[in-house]
């Protein structure tokens, strides 16, 4: 299995790189930057570890979250790598869009499984620009 070459670790946590290279094997982690704070310019289209509000986490190419349960008495803390690793639930890719910023394009004539993939428990996403193309030209509808 190929590793995913990370491009930015966000985290204020300074042993969260060194945590990150033991438990999260399936990451390439050489060549990823580390920041603290970032901004839009800093993420986008980026491949990202660590915690981001939603606004930026959309603009990455892809983003894992680190989850980490950290007890009320110890947030605001400097974590050691031991308690980093005590702390950690796991890495969870996310996928995050914002209206409008998702486009599906299809051939043929069915969309129904179109519907199926952009409906989750009855919730349909908004937004989703579908292209449908044929013989006969291309039709855009948006969700």
């Amino acid at each position: 299995m190929e590793k995913i070459k990370v491009d930015l670790v966000v985290s204020r946590h300074k042993a969260l790189v060194e945590t990150l290279k033991e438990v999260a094997v399936g990451f390439d982690l050489s060549n990823a930057e580390v920041k603290e704070h970032v901004e839009e310019k800093d993420v986008t289209g980026k491949i990202i570890i660590g915690v981001l509000p939603l606004r930026l986490a959309s603009k990455a190419r892809r983003f894992f979250e680190l989850s980490l349960a950290v007890p009320a008495d110890m947030r605001g803390k400097e974590l050691t790598k031991d308690e980093l690793k005590k702390y950690m639930i796991g890495i969870q890719e996310y996928i995050v869009a914002t209206p409008g910023s998702i486009t599906v394009e299809i051939m043929g004539d069915d969309l129904s499984w179109v519907s199926g993939i952009l409906k989750k428990e009855g919730n349909i996403v908004r937004g989703v620009t579908i292209i449908r193309k044929d013989m006969l030209g291309e039709y855009k509808d948006t969700l």
